[in-house]
């Protein structure tokens, strides 16, 4: 049986460039979102024990809201982050 030993290298080169692109992507992603989560508390401010009404025809069930600015950024059963206003 012979083996295209040219072709194994390619396949490994191939392999390894994806894994180091990966790594690369996972690395932005995480770096976002380390720099998104440290800076959640900025301005933001949590509003605890609401009533909420999502729209899609669900039953409202309670819980709490952040906002940012005049932007909702989360919704549900939230946990106050250090720094961040809580009402």
């Amino acid at each position: 049986m012979h083996v295209d030993w040219d072709f194994c290298v390619f396949r490994l080169k191939l392999q390894l460039n994806i894994l180091i692109n990966m790594h690369k992507s996972i690395s932005l992603f995480l770096f976002f979102a380390f720099f998104y989560l440290s800076t959640i508390n900025a301005n933001a401010q949590l509003i605890k024990n609401v009533i909420i009404i999502d729209g899609s025809g669900a039953e409202a069930y309670s819980g709490s809201v952040r906002i940012k600015g005049n932007i909702i950024i989360g919704v549900g059963q939230l946990k106050p982050v250090k720094g961040e206003l809580v009402s």
